[in-house]
Order: C-alpha cells, then sequence, then structure tokens
C-alpha cells in the first residue's frame, strides 16, 4: 500500500497532521475449503474503494492488487473468499474529533481486471461486499406471513439472510399495521423492496440500505429529515486558522474540496411523477367499492422549510399543487381477504400519494462534493453546507456572501470511501427543495 495516506503522523505521536491521513491495521483474507487459511495481504493493496448507498441494502468495496509474490495462484483464489479489513486514524492532539476506524468483514463475490506486464509482477481487482448478499443468492422466498412490515423486515434479516445482530443498526418498526399475504417467490432482498413499496410513516416512505460505519438500517423519511445536521461543511476560498493547529485540522475537515451538480431541477418532471398533486382510485373487490383520493402539496417533512415549487406559476390556470390529474394510480383491495388483518396492498390507502410526493421530492437537486475522508460520516445522515457565492477570493475574503441556492440542508445519499494517496470521500447529497 501506498505510504503517503500513512506516513503524514505528528513526530513522536501517534496522531496525524492531515484529516486525509489513515493507517491500514490490516487486511485479510481468507480461503474456503478443508485446508483454509487467513492471510495478511494488507502490503499488496495499492487501493481501496468502499460504496454505500441508499438504495443498497449492503456495502460494497472494490480493492486493488498489486501481486509480486503469486498471491493469485498460491492461495488458489476461485472468488468466494473473506476480506476482513480495518483501517483508521487518531485525530491531532486537540482536535474535536475522536479517535475513528472502519472494521469490515465482506466476502469476495469477482474477480477481474487481470494485468501482467512483465513476468515479476501482476495486478487485479477484487470486488467484494457483505457476506448476506451471497446468502441472498441461496434463497426463494414463497412462504405466507403475517406481521407488521417493520417486523417482517426484521424477521428476513435475521431469519432468512442470517445477518450478523451487531449489523443491525435500526429497524424502525413503528408501522403498527398487520398485513398478511404470500411471498411471491421473491429472493430475500426483493422480497424486502416488495414489503418497503407499502412502508409509509407519518405518510413518507422508508429507506433500506446498509452503511459502513454502522450497518443497516430501515428507517422514515420523517425520522431521517428532522434530524440535527451532523457536520457543516463550507466551500470558501480561504482559512481562519493557522497551520498546524488543532483547529486547522478541523477546518479543513469540515472544507469542501470540490463540488458539482447535475442539477436535475425539473418542474415538468415533478408533475408527471406526482410531486406536487396526484389522485388514487381504489377497488374492494370483496365489497364492490370503489373509492377516489386526491392529494395536494401541504408542508412536510422537509430537509428546507421552503416551497420545492413556484406558488404563482399556474398551468390551464391551476397551480401545481391543483393539477390533480398529473398522475393517477389505480390499487385493488380486498377486504374480506384476512378476517383480523390487511391485504398486502391496505397500507396504501391514501397513504401512497403523499408517500410517492415526498419521494419524488426528495430526488428534487442532488448535489456531489469531495471532502477529505471522515470515517463518522455515514449515508442517512442530514449535513449542512456553508457555500460562499461566486466571485473572487478577495470579495469572498471581504464579504462571506453566501450562495443561499446551494446552502442548506441535506441528506446524504451515497458515500464513496476512496483510500490511496489520500483518504478522499465522494459524497452524493439530496435535498426536497432550495432556499
Amino acid at each position: 500500500m501506498s505510504s503517503k495516506g500513512t506516513a503524514r503522523r505528528n513526530p513522536g505521536e501517534n496522531t496525524s497532521v492531515s484529516p486525509d491521513s489513515y493507517h491500514i491495521e490490516y487486511v485479510k483474507l481468507t480461503t474456503t475449503g478443508d485446508d483454509a487459511r487467513t492471510v495478511d495481504i494488507t502490503r499488496t493493496v495499492q487501493k481501496i474503494d468502499i460504496t454505500e448507498d441508499m438504495t443498497q441494502p449492503y456495502v460494497e468495496s472494490v480493492i486493488f492488487i498489486a501481486d509480486s509474490v503469486g498471491l493469485f495462484h498460491n492461495l488458489n483464489l476461485t472468488g468466494s473468499e473473506i476480506i476482513d479489513l480495518k483501517i483508521r486514524r487518531n485525530p491531532t492532539k486537540g482536535s474535536k474529533q475522536d479517535k475513528q476506524k472502519l472494521e469490515l468483514r465482506l466476502k469476495i463475490i469477482e474477480i477481474y481486471g487481470l494485468a501482467r506486464r512483465n513476468v515479476t509482477r501482476q495486478g487485479f481487482n477484487i470486488r467484494c461486499a457483505s457476506e448476506h448478499l451471497y446468502t441472498n443468492q441461496t434463497k426463494i422466498l414463497q412462504r405466507p406471513f403475517r406481521n407488521t412490515i417493520g417486523r417482517l423486515v426484521k424477521d428476513i434479516l435475521e431469519k432468512d439472510l442470517r445477518v450478523d445482530p451487531e449489523r443491525i443498526y435500526n429497524i424502525n418498526t413503528s408501522s403498527k399495521s398487520i398485513i398478511q399475504g404470500i411471498y411471491p417467490s421473491l429472493r430475500p432482498y426483493y422480497a424486502l423492496k416488495w414489503l418497503l413499496r407499502n412502508a409509509y410513516e407519518a405518510s413518507t416512505p422508508f429507506y433500506f440500505w446498509e452503511s459502513a460505519r454502522n450497518g443497516i438500517n430501515f428507517n422514515s423519511w420523517k425520522v431521517l429529515s428532522d434530524q440535527d445536521p451532523y457536520q457543516t461543511y463550507e466551500f470558501r476560498s480561504f482559512y481562519e486558522n493557522q497551520k498546524g493547529t488543532p483547529e486547522y485540522y478541523d477546518e479543513v475537515q469540515r472544507r469542501i474540496i470540490s463540488m458539482s451538480s447535475p442539477l436535475n431541477m425539473s418542474q415538468f418532471h415533478q408533475i408527471g411523477n406526482g410531486a406536487y398533486a396526484s389522485t388514487l382510485y381504489t377497488f374492494d373487490i370483496a365489497e364492490k367499492k370503489k373509492e377516489k383520493f386526491v392529494y395536494s402539496y401541504k408542508p412536510g417533512a422537509q430537509l428546507n422549510k421552503n416551497e420545492p415549487y413556484n406558488t404563482q406559476e399556474t398551468i390551464l390556470d391551476q397551480t401545481y399543487d391543483q393539477l390533480q390529474n398529473s398522475k393517477n394510480y389505480y390499487i385493488s383491495l380486498n377486504s374480506k381477504a384476512f378476517a383480523e388483518s390487511s391485504n398486502y396492498h391496505e397500507p396504501t390507502k391514501p397513504t401512497i400519494l403523499k408517500g410517492e410526493a415526498h419521494y419524488y421530492s426528495t430526488n428534487f437537486n442532488t448535489l456531489n462534493i469531495q471532502i477529505n475522508g471522515d470515517f463518522d460520516l455515514s449515508t442517512g445522515y442530514v449535513v449542512e453546507l456553508d457555500v460562499s457565492q461566486v466571485g473572487s477570493a478577495e470579495q469572498n475574503k471581504t464579504s462571506r456572501m453566501k450562495d443561499k441556492f446551494f446552502s442548506g440542508r441535506y441528506i446524504v445519499h451515497r458515500v464513496q470511501h476512496t483510500f490511496e494517496e489520500q483518504y478522499r470521500q465522494e459524497v452524493t447529497l439530496k435535498r426536497d427543495s432550495i432556499s
């Protein structure tokens, strides 16, 4: 492994000079079979990427190996081995940050990209993921179920995927409505996503994902959007503190190195997706009863307390929240399918209207930032951005004018941890409105 990321330490201390430094304690590979053995491959590792995403119920990693000792052949790698890794950092003395570490057990799902330039050295990539991704490939759920959605999610994690209890971080079981049905021949992950489609709290959708630091989460947008910001990240052209001080270390940790955005701000698509208004039609086949429900935007669980659209804009003399025919939903119900519980679709009536509106509003604006690595930053956290207006460095230094368009609260939707020359993070942020 390149020493640049591990060598920036204060003389005589086991603390970091810079928040982009790190120390790999170990990367161990354990083979499978009767002659299983564990080998420390830390010295062969040249780069580690670890990715977590709020749409992904597992953590994924790609490790680049520079092999000059015949590792590939000596261990008879087949693509099903276990990888254990531990990476840590001790912040500089006096910093507000605590000691940090990242410890993961992953299973290899692919070995690819072999390149050999001479007979003494070769390189290849190892793609790994959480162990329960492998378990998911071995099962199909066809059994009946009856419980709350939160409890059903927990049962699949514990009984079917056999997830390590220490990796189950938070399962929100706030939903009290009991549903009943039969899993329609789905793998556990797809069964979880199938349940997720009908899971709501205070008419906001649920998310199911795994973060590298915390583990598996199942939580609602209501809870996530109500968090206090984990950190305020700054994008400006100057530093207030002197180099070498703990205050400078903390300021560098908060600093955004670069930022970009696809913007993807489209009222056109939001209208069509029902983000501001929609209609639900239900038909109960037992009672032969048809009902109609309508939704018009009202402020609710939001990251920033602003309207997501121009309230003065009209189409055919209607404001956006009056366009209830812009999106229609149709749901078939059966109120007499079970004596004491509801069927699979029941929790969506009429919650789906506001829930889907929240979901699409969350994708209103996306921002990508690069920061120095922070072991404690996790998907699902709320962060705040303090972005200076575009202008000369001298102007920003004297006026410190805030860019109200990009500043504000965001949800951390995706994090890619990269350990190479430095520890850097590519962070995808999302929000439901702008200032």
